[in-house]
């Protein structure tokens, strides 16, 4: 297939995005059809920096000492932020369930092997996963956490978790929640007997040959590679860089279950594409199944929800994912500016990666172009195969 007119396209609507502020720059990737006959698209434009980068705001800008400016390529790592849950939260309790360490249907205190007390030792794995445990969307913990100890902080966090009230009933609703992954990491570090981190790099991304391409930075040990700048952090007082922008994360060492991943596009649109055909029953991976991975994708049957397990499916309408993707499509949007959605009808793979939170989290412009993104690639794949038939 010839992609040269889809990628006019796509360049033209992504310098357009850049000129409006949508984000400083980006990385898109396409990958279509199946693996003995896939092609692939890869697209890098603008710059790494905001050019708004003093002039928004002059008196919270920050100088960006350790924040490389330049354009946009392939090569840079960004922040993954929630994308963070599917990659590694996900894929390792899919990997701790083929070694049969948990059930779907477990409950708090058996993860955990601790005494919980009521409600939350009604929660279950799969309603952590699917975000309908009745836990909190968010937290400000960074608050405090950052007047402890470091050694002290995950402790900490773990006692303050435990002390939750449920906003419902598990499983009555839906409600996306970084409490119930942070809950995840703490079960697969409890279960896997090592740090999440390393369970995550040794079990699911090293026999992909992708732990060079995603991966956690503890902040005590920054890779150094070429990253997209985040935010200009006001009571960090820096541009963050190769830093996790989210701010829990952060407190916590740079390394949690909702957050914390940073990928380059051949590792995000290698990963993307690997799920689709493990989806398939195209490849495999030694540490999980494809019936495991399949049975994450679909949608929970709760009321006005989009949410599988650690992935999210499109919405009737309005959906990041366009109008054309397949009831079967599923992906993730992280906060930072990135996501990819897969539909396995299709064989079609889709991956933005931006710092649309550079230099502020305030922009929100991302929310307009997902769409007009996903759409554009779509109608394209639509009006080839049209002409074709």
């Amino acid at each position: 297939m010839n992609f040269s007119p889809l990628a006019r396209q796509l360049t033209n609507l992504l310098d357009t995005a850049i000129r409006e502020a949508v984000f400083p720059g980006a990385v898109a990737g396409i990958s279509y059809g199946p693996p003995e006959r896939r092609e692939t698209l890869v697209l890098a434009q603008g710059s790494l920096q905001s050019d708004f980068f003093d002039a928004q705001n002059p008196s919270t800008s920050y100088p960006a000492i350790f924040a490389p400016s330049g354009p946009i390529t392939e090569q840079v790592f960004f922040d993954l932020a929630s994308l963070t849950k599917p990659f590694a939260t996900l894929l390792s309790i899919l990997c701790l369930r083929q070694a049969k360490k948990i059930r779907l249907a477990d409950r708090l205190p058996d993860l955990l092997k601790m005494n919980i007390s009521s409600p939350l030792a009604a929660i279950t794995l799969a309603q952590l996963l699917g975000h309908c445990s009745g836990l909190a969307a968010y937290k400000p913990f960074y608050e405090k956490l950052c007047t402890i100890a470091q050694e002290k902080r995950t402790q900490t966090l773990r006692a303050w978790l435990l002390q939750e009230k449920l906003l419902y009933p598990p499983g009555t609703k839906t409600v996306y929640s970084d409490l119930g992954y942070m809950f995840l990491s703490w079960i697969i570090e409890e279960q896997a007997g090592c740090p999440f981190d390393e369970y995550t790099r040794t079990q699911v991304l090293a026999p992909l040959g992708l732990a060079d391409h995603l991966f956690f930075n503890r902040l005590d040990s920054i890779r150094k590679v070429l990253y997209a700048p985040t935010e200009q952090c006001s009571w960090r007082t820096k541009t963050l860089t190769g830093e996790v922008h989210d701010d829990n994360c952060y407190a916590l060492g740079g390394v949690s279950g909702h957050a914390g991943l940073f990928g380059d596009m051949h590792g995000v649109l290698a990963m993307s594409a690997h799920l689709l055909d493990v989806w398939k029953g195209k490849t495999s991976h030694p540490n999980y199944t494809a019936a495991d991975l399949k049975k994450m994708t679909k949608r929970q049957n709760i009321p006005g929800n989009t949410w599988a397990l650690g992935f999210d499916t499109p919405s009737d309408s309005g959906s990041s994912a366009g109008r054309n993707m397949s009831d079967k499509s599923f992906g993730h949007l992280g906060f930072t500016g990135t996501s990819f959605w897969i539909d396995p009808e299709s064989d079609l793979v889709m991956v933005l990666l931006t710092n649309r939170v550079h230099p502020s989290r305030e922009n929100n412009l991302i929310k307009i172009f997902r769409p007009r993104f996903h759409d554009t690639i779509t109608n394209w794949l639509l009006a080839q195969d049209r002409n074709t038939n």
